[in-house]
């Protein structure tokens, strides 16, 4: 399973429109979550149809806005807050389109049902939340198939500044197989001392 896995991280096997169609679905199931919140699907005024046809124009509006804002183009295995800035400009700008058209539509047909505006904005919170968690959640299963700390123990001779680096160096390498358990010294003056944590 591991080994499948990593198969389908390493090899990109996830092309780009299938990381758009899971935010897709994200935003989907964001969309009946904001509306059982909202109107708590037990007004006698709920319809299906609208329900349906508030959903299809806002997955619409959201998809777009991804496209353009090239949301789907990420390495999603290596997501950082950078992403989640262009997320959260992509949601905020289907957002905006949005009410505008809940604004225009409302003045020129009061009586055509829209999605409500508190619906629209829990939606964009949910959204953001569900595509950026399931970016960190491929990362850190990423990282934790990647990381083979643990498997030797390490110690650093010295204590001076090439040993702290080289402690920095192993700990930043996340294919290093190496896992630093202490530091030794021939100063007994520094024997039985913490070093970043770590005995000496």
């Amino acid at each position: 399973m591991k080994a499948l896995l990593l198969k389908i991280f390493n090899g990109r096997i996830i092309s780009p429109w299938w990381i758009m169609l899971i935010d897709l679905m994200l935003v989907s199931n964001a969309f009946v979550i904001a509306y059982v919140v909202r109107l708590n699907v037990m007004l006698p005024t709920y319809s299906v149809w609208e329900f349906v046809r508030g959903g299809t124009y806002v997955i619409l509006i959201y998809g777009i806005a991804f496209y353009i804002f090239r949301i789907h183009k990420g390495v999603i295995r290596h997501t950082n807050f950078s992403e989640l800035r262009m997320l959260s400009f992509a949601c905020g700008t289907a957002l905006l389109v949005l009410l505008g058209l809940h604004t225009l539509v409302g003045l020129a047909n009061p009586d055509y049902a829209m999605v409500p505006r508190l619906v629209l904005m829990l939606h964009f919170v949910l959204v953001v939340f569900f595509c950026f968690g399931f970016r960190l959640v491929v990362r850190e299963t990423y990282a934790y198939l990647t990381s083979n700390k643990g498997s030797v123990p390490t110690v650093i001779y010295g204590t001076g500044d090439l040993a702290l680096i080289t402690l920095e160096a192993i700990r930043n390498d996340k294919e290093s197989p190496y896992q630093v358990i202490a530091f030794v010294d021939d100063e007994p003056s520094k024997w039985n001392m913490d070093l970043n944590t770590l005995p000496v």
